[in-house]
């Protein structure tokens, strides 16, 4: 299915509009039902990438075009700002500063799928947010194997006590997690 029928599909009602979707390589994905933990996680870390990339647009769970058959719909999207700039299209690779997903439950979607597929676009900077673990996982330099798979060349696990430099600043871990997980 390209974009443009997915969003046939759910202006004809094919598509259920209280359905949480997403388009990841010509599919519909059904999204996980969101916690009550994820939820806060999300809004918790575009408040702390807010204050790190003050000029960039930071996304909750909007759209994220790459091209005619993938539009992800990642928790958190920090892209080049103002937030204007997108008042009649949505991101696009080029526009992306950094990708974030929270994982709780879809931790293994989100190393397998959505990191070879933002890989595969050129995102710099893909970021999964471990609940279940308390950790940040870092993805950057994308490329391909020796098999000629998209994927990340460089992974980097920072627990809760680390911290990484990122846009104009450093985000400790521990301000992304409560101080129980």
């Amino acid at each position: 299915m390209t974009v443009r029928e997915y969003y046939l599909a759910a202006e004809s009602g094919v598509l259920d509009p209280d359905e949480r979707l997403e388009l990841l390589r010509g599919e519909v994905v059904a999204m996980s039902p969101q916690k009550s933990f994820h939820a806060w996680a999300t809004g918790n870390l575009a408040k702390v990438l807010q204050a790190v990339f003050p000029e960039a647009s930071i996304r909750i769970q909007f759209p994220l075009s790459l091209n005619d058959m993938n539009e992800p719909e990642p928790d958190v999207l920090v892209a080049l700002g103002p937030d204007s700039r997108y008042m009649d299209r949505h991101p696009g690779p080029s526009d992306v500063l950094l990708v974030v997903e929270v994982s709780d439950t879809t931790l293994r979607k989100d190393r397998t799928l959505k990191g070879p597929l933002y890989a595969e676009f050129g995102i710099n900077e893909y970021w999964i947010l471990d609940l279940n673990a308390g950790r940040l996982e870092v993805y950057r330099d994308p490329g391909k194997d020796a098999e000629g798979k998209a994927g990340y060349r460089s992974t980097v696990i920072i627990e809760k006590g680390g911290q990484i430099e990122t846009g104009n600043g450093t985000v400790s871990i521990a301000a992304l997690l409560p101080d129980d997980a």
